[in-house]
């Protein structure tokens, strides 16, 4: 009875238009879903909303990869995983779909609902003003910086603009893709960490050949001068866990991966490990970024290593030790290391006021606050 309760007191439906698929590396989309999913009756995650139509060489690059990953996040119970098959804004011919594709499929879907989108696609929610009369609230989060995107600048850059002026409210998680959000109603939600990254973080490691790890995305984008620049130093070992895009895969990394393994099992790997290295290329879109990873690193105490310079993030020039790649790469390491201890507890505590809950709630509130 207790059950039949609180599933009366939910609320109807939460729509989540992601541009990543659901087993992809764990980020703000399932941390939001999940969420969600306690205070909805009904959430749709719908993925994934391609911003490009791949070549045939990416598509085999992309199931060669997929297959050789096998990355599989749980399910979560009242959550309806959905496809999607908007297409990208290039031609007059994928916008009539996309709009016939809304109308048919998600028109009726949306009424009454919450949208919260990640995409910057304008199809989304129709591309049309009138959208606001039918669904609750829609919430635009922009993660990316569009106006900088590696591909396709100009279309994205007319998308995220109308979808800024169509959505109730924009949040972003970086302070200077904010300053380039013009609409009253934004707010900055910073990246945030799950509780589990607190565990086993109590114990120092004192390897005598220093033990680094890089997890997450290695692609492009990534600053692959210094990862390939650890893993060729003899005097260092380096293990990457998560995937490495086809496209900047190459001997020297693969003999330093580990595989793709569930989010919930990182922190206790991590804790075998001396320090973590983020690092992303010197870029307008990498210079805006604001890594969930920085504040999930900051929450297992161990030292972090970069090249960035990202002090649009608060705590980046207080805990991150950045380096210079030169034949004293594993001296700059190893002092940096022995020093750290003194700052690991601090660090932690930094890191709890970070916790993805506190974020949601925060959403959850604009979303209440808004209706």
């Amino acid at each position: 009875m207790t059950g039949n309760k609180k599933d009366m007191q939910k609320k109807d439906t939460f729509i989540i238009f992601s541009e990543i698929s659901w087993d992809f590396l764990p980020q703000r989309h399932h941390f939001l879903a999940d969420y969600f999913s306690k205070k909805y009756k009904k959430v749709y995650f719908v993925e994934r909303v391609v911003s490009r139509v791949p070549n045939i060489l990416e598509l085999i690059r992309m199931i060669s990869n997929k297959k050789r990953e096998n990355l599989k996040n749980a399910r979560i119970a009242n959550v309806v995983y959905l496809r999607s098959f908007f297409l990208p804004n290039d031609n007059i011919l994928f916008r009539l779909w996309n709009k016939i594709y809304w109308l048919f499929f998600w028109r009726q879907k949306q009424m009454n609902a919450i949208v919260y989108t990640f995409t910057d696609n304008p199809y989304v929610i129709g591309n049309s003003p009138n959208t606001k009369k039918l669904c609750k609230k829609v919430i635009l989060d922009v993660i990316h910086n569009w106006w900088n995107f590696p591909w396709n600048q100009n279309i994205h850059k007319n998308n995220i603009e109308r979808l800024i002026k169509l959505c109730d409210f924009v949040v972003t998680d970086s302070s200077a893709t904010l300053s380039l959000i013009k609409k009253d109603k934004k707010l900055l939600i910073p990246p945030g960490v799950s509780e589990s990254w607190f565990q086993g973080n109590k114990s120092l490691t004192t390897n005598v050949k220093p033990k680094i790890i890089f997890f997450g995305n290695l692609r492009l984008n990534s600053d692959l001068e210094l990862i390939r620049a650890i893993a060729s130093c003899s005097e260092l070992s380096l293990s990457v866990y998560g995937r490495i895009d086809q496209t900047v895969s190459d001997d020297l990394l693969e003999s330093c991966y580990k595989g793709s393994i569930e989010n919930s099992a990182l922190p206790s790997i991590i804790a075998e490990h001396d320090g973590i290295i983020i690092g992303y290329s010197e870029s307008d879109f990498s210079s805006s970024i604001s890594p969930a990873k920085f504040y999930e690193s900051l929450a297992t105490g161990k030292a972090i290593f970069s090249r960035n310079s990202l002090n649009h993030l608060p705590e980046w020039s207080k805990y991150v030790y950045e380096i210079s790649i030169d034949d004293k790469l594993s001296k700059q390491i190893k002092l940096s290391l022995n020093k750290h201890e003194l700052k690991k507890l601090d660090q932690i505590n930094s890191a709890k006021k970070h916790l993805w809950k506190k974020r949601f709630a925060t959403i959850e509130k604009i979303i209440d606050e808004q209706l």
